[in-house]
């Protein structure tokens, strides 16, 4: 999307924000003789993922608005791993045994039972 035609002080103080990440909407808008809007309808919704200016003869702006399905494609970056757990909340052994449970064996509805955890 780009914006062109600004005032220079709008355009110096869009310039200075932080807007990367901020949520963007994209509105169709019908707007009488006056200027007064009659009609709006959002045409699209998501989140500024980049940003870039130009001047010159026309000082114009651009932003990059990616949609919600592009933070689908970004890694989680936290895990169900006692390392993981243990750098957000420091002491808390809550995720200590999630390693052996992935390889353990779970017998339902039978007297066999699976070898004990090892404590440490």
């Amino acid at each position: 999307m780009t914006l062109s035609g600004l005032d220079m002080s709008l355009f110096a103080k869009t310039l200075n924000e932080r807007c990367v990440g901020k949520p963007a909407e994209l509105y169709l808008v019908a707007m009488d003789d006056n200027g007064v809007v009659q009609v709006a309808d959002l045409i699209f919704k998501g989140r500024v993922s980049g940003t870039g200016a130009t001047s010159g003869e026309t000082n114009a702006l651009q932003y990059t608005v990616s949609n919600i399905f592009e933070d689908w494609q970004r890694p989680f970056p936290d895990r169900y791993t006692d390392e993981s757990h243990q750098a957000a909340q420091p002491g808390d052994r809550i995720f200590r045994y999630v390693a052996q449970m992935a390889e353990r064996s779970i017998y339902w509805g039978s007297k066999k039972d699976a070898p004990g955890f090892t404590y440490s």
